[in-house]
């Protein structure tokens, strides 16, 4: 445990100074978020639309297209790698990421609908329980932007338990407890608020059906200054550690509800 511990201190400090990359900074090219108008559908042959949240602001509008390459999930969660190797009726297509129109949001924001259908036999050889639960189609996006290899991936879960999970609606920023007009200043304390969590069923592995609730969570995002906690729980207050800023900015809160539910809202300043 000693010997996890100092080599944990050893990458901190090897790590620290002003070339240290904030999770939580913009600058160059990131996917933000993967967002699914329906994060799960109700049978094989149904289909979704996807779309990439990005941010480029330090290429100030640029086009860059890339690769989407879908498929049965292989595992993802259990420890098995991204990828669709596995899958020889993987799907393959491009995906062109612009934003060159997009000056005024700092070059921030949704770029355009791309449909995937799930495939007819999803559910073969699957389990009641594992159909219950759901099955994933990953959907997985590959860029190369400035020599880097960027990836990022989705699953669309096909359930035939009902009552599909839906996105969190109504997300906002509170600034001190309340609407945020202003970037804020040091020591400010940001919140998001949401939708209520959904209750959904289970099915456990002796078979009986638990209730249970999501766990939102909140990834924040900006371009200036520094927040104390990049990543937290809906309701849970991040400081922000300053400076004071004057220049054009973005604050981002990306609410995700842990079964691929995600909103996302931006808030540009002045």
């Amino acid at each position: 445990m000693r010997v996890i511990y100092l080599i944990f201190l050893i990458l901190m400090v090897s790590c620290g100074g002003d070339d240290f990359k904030k999770i939580e900074k913009l600058g160059e090219f990131r996917i933000l978020a993967v967002l699914a108008d329906t994060p799960e559908v109700a049978a094989p042959g149904a289909s979704a639309n996807l779309r990439l949240f990005v941010s480029d602001v330090k290429a100030a509008g640029r086009v860059i297209t890339g690769t989407t390459v879908a498929c049965i999930d292989p595992g993802i969660a259990l420890g098995a790698k991204v990828s669709c190797d596995h899958d020889p009726s993987a799907l393959t297509s491009t995906y062109t990421v612009d934003t060159t129109s997009m000056a005024s949001a700092l070059y921030t924001g949704a770029m355009p609908n791309k449909n995937f259908t799930v495939p007819n036999n999803i559910f073969t050889g699957r389990s009641p329980r594992a159909q219950f639960n759901g099955i994933a189609y990953i959907v997985i996006f590959n860029f190369t932007v400035d020599g880097e290899s960027i990836s990022a991936f989705k699953r669309i879960t096909v359930t035939n338990r009902g009552g599909l999970n839906n996105n969190p609606t109504g997300s906002a920023i509170l600034l001190n407890g309340g609407a945020i007009a202003a970037f804020p200043k040091e020591n400010d304390e940001l919140k998001v608020t949401t939708s209520t969590s959904e209750t959904f069923n289970y099915q456990t592995i002796d078979g009986n059906i638990e209730s249970r609730t999501e766990k939102m969570k909140v990834a924040w995002y900006l371009n200036e200054g520094e927040l104390a906690g990049p990543k937290t729980d809906v309701g849970e207050g991040s400081k922000y550690l300053g400076p004071n800023i004057s220049k054009p900015s973005l604050l981002i809160a990306v609410v995700r509800d842990e079964r691929g539910g995600v909103d996302i809202v931006i808030k540009s300043f002045p």
